[in-house]
């Protein structure tokens, strides 16, 4: 006689979990202990927003800095080396590289002195040699930003600094005049 009950419970533990939009599960059946699942959503999908885009195998070429405290190994990496991250910064390269056609060179620095260098002489001769540098403007005590050697990265197009994946105070501690 108790069977009935507890199965008279189950249908409406079931029915009314239908009703209410989720479904019911038996989380251990010989107890007869139902949760409610709620429905699942998908996740909002992340995108850059960049557009699909050929630069025909233009050459991005990289300055960064060197020295004992860090190095370019936090942009770039040459090959997968079975190092986590080595060998995600090594992906991403290679799948923005194929994605967009175009190919990534690194001049890595020697200090923060001589990387500062290489860029002033880079910009004053004209000869554009890096396209991006990868050197903390407080190491030269602002003149790579004084200096104005540096191209205002607010004016970059496709760049959105309002995207989740940049960080709001470190934006706002290098924004300079903008």
């Amino acid at each position: 006689m108790i069977k009935r009950p507890i199965a008279l419970i189950i249908l409406f533990a079931m029915f009314f979990a239908y009703a209410c939009g989720g479904e019911a599960e038996v989380a251990d059946p010989d107890n007869a202990v139902f949760v409610s699942a709620e429905a699942e959503t998908a996740p909002e999908k992340l995108t850059d927003g960049l557009p699909d885009k050929n630069l025909d195998g233009w050459e991005l070429s990289l300055l960064s800095h060197h020295d004992h405290l860090s190095n370019e190994s936090t942009i770039y990496a040459e090959a997968l080396g079975g190092e986590v991250i080595n060998d995600a910064i090594y992906n991403r390269n290679t799948r923005l590289e194929e994605r967009f056609n175009f190919t990534m060179t690194l001049t890595p620095g020697n200090g923060w002195a001589t990387d500062y260098n290489m860029l002033k002489n880079s910009v004053r001769s004209g000869s554009r040699d890096f396209n991006m540098s990868f050197l903390l403007p407080y190491a030269t005590s602002g003149n790579i930003v004084l200096d104005g050697y540096l191209y205002n990265m607010l004016a970059v197009e496709y760049l959105n600094f309002d995207q989740s994946w940049w960080h709001n105070n470190v934006n706002d501690m290098f924004t300079f005049h903008g």
